[in-house]
């Protein structure tokens, strides 16, 4: 699973101290981003280990996070 290195990456940066973090598919961020994305990965990985299917996954991922689908 990538959440692991991707987590760890994240909480590099925060070791760090960086200032200012620029992504390839997003606006600029800071830690407060990466603090948000470590929180929302490890939310997801918790879903995960509780979902027995990848439908029930889905059906987690979109109550947990209030995702409405039109």
């Amino acid at each position: 699973m990538l959440s692991p290195i991707l987590i760890s990456t994240l909480e590099g940066y925060i070791a760090n101290k960086y200032n200012l973090i620029l992504t390839s598919h997003y606006t600029p961020e800071d830690i407060n981003d990466v603090e948000t994305k470590i929180e929302y990965l490890k939310s997801l990985k918790e879903i995960y280990k509780q979902s027995k299917d990848s439908d029930t996954f889905k059906k987690n991922i979109m109550q947990n996070f209030q995702i409405i689908v039109a």
